[in-house]
């Protein structure tokens, strides 16, 4: 499956990720690219829509996954993490890493899209 991902590369972009949206269509979601490689953290304030996080280990073309957070609950400002570093992050609607059978150790490729 291809999932069209919108970019948030800049540390606003970052903060404010999928906050307001109501809806996300099944195969969209959001690519966080960060600066360093690091353990990162997530809270779901202001985000509507319950969402999976797919951590993993490069910014493409080709990464591996490091760690999955599955189901992170609507409106939730807990802070969720792996242990594992990560250098990007991707947030898709909940449940769809499972059925994709996405884990720790799945490879992945990222390729850019038309603007």
């Amino acid at each position: 499956m291809m999932i069209f991902a919108e970019l948030a590369r800049s540390p606003q972009e970052r903060s404010e990720g999928l906050m307001f949206r109501r809806s996300l269509p099944a195969d969209h979601g959001m690519l966080f690219l960060f600066e360093v490689m690091a353990p990162h953290s997530f809270y779901m304030k202001n985000t509507y829509v319950p969402l999976d996080i797919i951590f993993m280990d490069s910014r493409g073309p080709t990464a591996t996954v490091v760690g999955v957070l599955e189901h992170m609950q609507a409106l939730d400002e807990t802070p969720r993490s792996l242990a594992e570093p990560s250098l990007s992050a991707l947030e898709v609607n909940a449940g769809l890493a499972r059925r994709l059978g996405i884990k720790k150790g799945s490879r992945v490729e990222i390729r850019p899209y038309g603007r």
